[in-house]
């Protein structure tokens, strides 16, 4: 809002103007902080939208990134405590609330009966020898969407509605 506007204008191979109406919108969000992009105070506009997003979504969630570290509600042993580096078993350190809010969006949709489906797609690896962020984070949210259906005497699968998928 209030930001620069960029015209651009894009066919696919062979498609004229014609076959297009209206005007479509497509918004640049940033995030970052002082280290990765030199400003005063942090950047969340992507943060933001991605909540935004996941609350909103009507039929389906796609998410293919780098990494997979979120904060959310966790019962196990395992999974408890990741913010604590001396307590945690599996320590992620994430503060961000998008594994929390996706959950909710899972379970809604679960008790809802909803046709819904999240699939997140992310490397096992990140680093040469390091595959601890996204194994913490689908392990335990795995587990985490297992315990919500459990709590909420769901009777569909909740697989139905969740995957992860590795590359």
């Amino acid at each position: 809002p209030g930001g620069d506007r960029v015209h651009a204008q894009w066919y696919p191979n062979g498609v004229g103007l014609s076959k297009f109406q209206g005007e479509q919108t497509c918004e640049v969000v940033l995030s970052g902080d002082r280290d990765w992009m030199g400003v005063s105070a942090p950047l969340t506009q992507s943060y933001d939208e991605h909540i935004k997003m996941i609350r909103e979504a009507k039929r389906f969630i796609f998410i293919e990134n780098q990494y997979f570290s979120t904060d959310f509600p966790s019962s196990s042993h395992e999974c408890s405590n990741g913010k604590v580096r001396g307590q945690a078993v599996l320590y992620s350190g994430a503060s961000n609330k998008i594994g929390a809010v996706l959950l909710e969006r899972i379970t809604e949709a679960g008790r809802r009966n909803e046709q819904f489906s999240v699939a997140i797609i992310i490397p096992l690896g990140t680093e040469p020898g390091s595959f601890y962020p996204n194994l913490r984070g689908s392990y335990c949210f795995e587990q985490a969407v297992e315990d919500a259906w459990k709590a909420e005497g769901l009777m569909s699968n909740w697989r139905d509605y969740f995957s992860f998928f590795f590359i």
